[in-house]
């Protein structure tokens, strides 16, 4: 009989760990409320997903503190670079945050403290910080 308890209380600790692991896994893919303020916003962000072809969006957009917007389109048949200079601010809808660039707003989402600016009525495409 001893042995048996002392066996199951073996697997108690191994249970526990088994149980945080999962808790820990499931909170750090957990998307976070976005940042209000736009100095958070100010960076380098590149369209994703890479290989899809970004179309009328930008595929580098650079947002500075003077509220300055650069977006960058590359030709791969010219090889040329194309820039466009507009203005950027950080409104508050009752959805949650959208980053406006000139006439086009972005709904802002994230994850993993990992800022993405939606582009289109989804997710599926959209802008990631990297620096």
């Amino acid at each position: 009989m001893v042995d048996t308890t002392f066996r199951r209380n073996r697997r108690l600790p191994r249970l526990r760990t088994a149980i945080l692991s999962v808790v820990v896994i499931a909170s750090s893919s957990c998307t976070s409320p976005p940042s209000k303020s736009a100095a958070d916003y100010v960076g380098e962000y590149v369209f994703y997903p890479h290989g899809q072809s970004p179309g009328e969006s930008a595929d580098i957009l650079i947002l500075k503190k003077n509220s300055a917007a650069v977006e960058m389109r590359f030709s791969k048949e010219s090889g040329e670079i194309a820039t466009t200079d507009r203005t950027w601010r950080l409104r508050e809808t009752s959805e949650g945050p959208v980053l406006s660039i000139g006439n086009l707003g972005h709904p802002v989402e994230l994850i993993r403290d990992e800022i993405r600016l939606g582009i289109g009525a989804d997710f599926g495409t959209y802008y990631e910080k990297v620096r």
